[in-house]
């Protein structure tokens, strides 16, 4: 897989996800077990999408940017958002926070971590 297309699934991933989050968010605790959550815990996750919302306007535009300095930072920086992820959302899937369908949750920055730490530490000019 090519950087561009790593940059597209995330850009589109990020965009499915942030719509539900801001608009809908007990409706994503309910789907992955969790209750429909307090409104301190709905306004987190609303909190959240508007960051997918620019998450997924970042990869979509840096799918065109060749190497250089701008792309080595930003994949760095979504290298380090999907491992942290990873590691919390394995600490809530195993603490039994969410349902099977959080294994999605936990699928998603495993993918994400494995290819933006191809791209930038093993192939960094990202063919």
């Amino acid at each position: 897989m090519r950087l561009k297309w790593l940059l597209v699934f995330n850009a589109v991933v990020a965009a499915v996800f942030a719509l539900p989050a801001v608009l809908v968010p007990g409706l994503l605790f309910s789907f992955y077990g969790m209750g429909a959550g307090s409104a301190a815990a709905q306004f987190a996750m609303q909190l959240f999408g508007t960051t997918l919302v620019a998450e997924a306007v970042i990869t979509w535009g840096l799918r065109d940017i060749g190497p250089g300095t701008t792309r080595e930072v930003l994949t760095l920086a979504l290298f380090l958002e999907a491992a942290l992820g990873l590691a919390v959302s394995l600490v809530a899937q195993f603490g039994g926070v969410m349902n099977a369908l959080g294994w999605g949750v936990v699928a998603l920055p495993a993918v994400f971590t494995l290819g933006y730490g191809y791209y930038r530490f093993l192939r960094p000019e990202g063919a």
